[in-house]
């Protein structure tokens, strides 16, 4: 009938799950993004505190792949629903923190509190993360899935943006703590919102046992094995966990060191997602044309731009503060600049990860990726937290050895050219995964990739 079928070809029975995305995006963004770092820098954390809150999301990886172990118990509606559930109610925490403006206990500080809330938040976060890829994977049918995807990734990215636009207007109009007591309000409202897009989105059939210990019983064997897959893990490793102090720590830096104003800090990162859908946009129909090796390297040449002009920006705000004001209008093109650079990689990794692991071990090469990939940059986002940490009580950042990062990953950057080189070109026939979120969320799409899912296609037969 053709009524029915044109019922097929719409996305109308799962707009549901287009309210989650949006609301969860938004979310994601206050919690978890700039204005939690603008809010942990507000109660005085130091840059170690701020890796550490910076890094729950990667290091909660392997919890994220183990339990994908009680799906096919619960099924995913409801292993999603009791996670997102249970994460909403520790965004009180921080909410009285900012109503209060101050230590809400004697003897343990609010950056205390606020790391614990946010430890936990991301417990439940990992616990349900691993059942939404897969569960929209099962429920929407073949033909359309792309249009699915692609308009998921450009609501989510409309929903980052309005966030990052709120919570700026929230600077603007209302002092510091009120502003950070709105923003909290705003994303538990999405947080409730995304609870209804779950609610309302279809159920599918509870999923065979994935069997997650594979990944410690086998996954040690792909790390030794010579290939295309460790080849790629290596650069993986070394690119993301060079890279993972940018996004936080110059957050920081503007707004502890420049004292720049929260409501600049959060257009900044408003002009970073314009340049990750204006990467993403342009890459879109030349990723087969250009090739996995020349995408990276355009991603290298940019990442060498912002580098050097972080270098400048901290070293003529240590030797010509008068100089600092006008250099500071550098930023937005700077910013522009992380967000097409992520981009970029994000959409080439999304493509080579699927060439290195196009076999029946696919679910288990990208968990493994993903999971030694996320776990080793959560580590090193505390290490960084460390080593820019400046001595004295008062927290304060050791500007010299913040220059000098950005120097050292400049200089891996060109060290990386041979290596990226002499990766093998995939054939342009090879689908690339399918993930949303990486245009908002530099970095963070690596925690995000569905985990252990049998496949029905040929390859895993």
């Amino acid at each position: 009938m053709p009524g029915s079928s044109e019922e097929n070809l719409s996305l109308k029975p799962y707009r549901f799950g287009f309210l989650f995305s949006f609301f969860n995006s938004t979310t994601w963004i206050v919690v978890l993004g700039t204005p939690a770092v603008l809010f942990a820098e507000s109660l005085g954390a130091s840059t170690f505190e701020v890796g550490l809150l910076y890094s729950f999301v990667f290091l909660l990886l392997p919890l994220q792949v183990m339990a994908t172990a009680t799906l096919p118990k619960f099924g995913y509606k409801a292993q999603v629903f009791f996670a997102w559930t249970t994460r909403s109610v520790f965004l009180f925490i921080p909410l009285v923190i900012a109503i209060r403006g101050q230590p809400i206990d004697e003897n343990t500080s609010a950056v205390s509190w606020l790391l614990m809330a946010m430890f936990c938040f991301c417990i439940f976060r990992s616990i349900g993360t691993c059942a939404i890829q897969p569960w929209l994977f099962d429920l929407l049918p073949e033909k359309l899935q792309a249009r699915y995807f692609s308009t998921d990734m450009a609501i989510i990215n409309v929903g980052g943006v309005i966030a990052l636009v709120f919570c700026s207007l929230t600077f603007r109009w209302l002092s510091t703590f009120e502003a950070f007591s709105a923003q909290y309000i705003f994303a538990l409202a999405g947080a409730l919102l995304c609870l209804l897009g779950i609610v309302k989105l279809p159920s599918v059939p509870k999923p065979p046992s994935f069997g997650p210990l594979r990944i410690i019983k086998e996954g040690h064997k792909l790390l030794v094995r010579r290939g295309n897959f460790r080849h790629y893990l290596i650069l993986s490793l070394i690119w993301v966990v060079s890279g993972s102090a940018v996004i936080p720590f110059s957050i920081y830096y503007l707004k502890a060191v420049l004292e720049i104003n929260e409501t600049y800090i959060l257009l900044f990162t408003a002009v970073q997602c314009l340049g990750g859908i204006t990467g993403a946009l342009i890459m879109k129909n030349r990723m087969d044309r250009l090739g996995i090796r020349r995408s990276f390297l355009i991603v290298m040449f940019i990442n060498l731009f912002i580098y050097l002009s972080w270098i400048i920006l901290i070293s003529s705000g240590m030797s010509y503060p008068n100089l600092t004001i006008y250099l500071i209008y550098l930023l937005p093109l700077t910013y522009f600049g992380i967000g097409s650079a992520g981009a970029i990689y994000f959409s080439a990794h999304l493509k080579y990860l699927a060439f290195v692991s196009e076999n029946r071990e696919r679910a288990l090469k990208v968990s493994l990726h993903a999971a030694v990939v996320g776990l080793s940059a959560g580590i090193a986002s505390i290490i960084w937290g460390l080593v820019f940490k400046s001595s004295g009580d008062v927290p304060s950042m050791n500007l010299t050895a913040f220059m000098s990062y950005f120097a050292l990953i400049a200089i891996l950057q060109i060290a990386l050219t041979p290596y990226i080189r002499s990766l093998k070109e995939p054939d342009p026939s090879v689908k690339p995964l399918t993930n949303s979120y990486g245009i908002i969320r530099p970095w963070r799409f690596i925690a995000t990739f569905p985990v252990l899912r049998r496949r029905k296609n040929k390859s895993n037969q």
